[in-house]
């Protein structure tokens, strides 16, 4: 904690400014600092009505403990991040009985170019919707459900995984593995779209 203490004061340039960005009492800092000092047997900082000053020592120190404190901090976010991401599903759905899309479906199927294209467009969205979700709040696996994904097949499926690894630049992701397609219950009409799962 002294060593916190003592980077906090560094940064804020003052033991009362430190004080008020910490909220911990300036008394409370400076006994701290003074204690670290005195543990360490040098003077971290020149104090004066200005504020302080690093001397050698607490540069050295300064430089060394930053770091340390710094990657702390970041594993403790990781770890507060990791068990706050998103669970369960997300369904998204477009309008269950809406004709000239069947029509879009046998197009595509035939590899009617105009249809190809119009579903190629229409993959684009989505996959960079998914993968804005997977690096915002890191959901890690997409189904696309329903009648309209599973009408237009693996060729469908593989179009919206490179279009969400084509806008996620983490290199290290198999989005061919992530987007699958999965089944449900209900075929009658289009719901066609995605249910997330969260695992991470």
């Amino acid at each position: 904690k002294a060593a916190e203490m003592f980077i906090a004061v560094v940064r804020a340039g003052s033991i009362s400014s430190a004080s008020l960005k910490t909220r911990v009492p300036l008394a409370t800092l400076s006994r701290n600092v003074r204690q670290l000092e005195e543990e360490l047997g040098v003077q971290l900082l020149e104090r004066s009505a200005r504020g302080t000053k690093l001397t050698d020592a607490g540069m050295l120190l300064y430089e060394h403990a930053s770091r340390g404190i710094d990657a702390l901090h970041d594993g403790e976010l990781a770890v507060t991040s990791h068990q706050t991401s998103l669970k369960g599903r997300l369904r998204l759905s477009i309008p269950p009985s809406f004709e000239p899309w069947w029509e879009l479906v046998a197009a595509f199927q035939r590899n009617d170019l105009w249809a190809v294209r119009t579903i190629e467009r229409g993959a684009g969205p989505l996959g960079w919707g998914l993968a804005a979700m997977h690096l915002g709040v890191g959901i890690e696996r997409f189904v696309l459900v329903g009648g309209f994904a599973l009408a237009l097949g693996e060729r469908y499926r593989r179009l919206v995984a490179e279009a969400a690894d084509a806008r996620c630049w983490s290199g290290r992701r198999d989005w061919n593995a992530r987007v699958e397609l999965g089944l449900n219950d209900d075929f009658s009409g289009l719901i066609g779209a995605g249910i997330a799962g969260g695992s991470v």
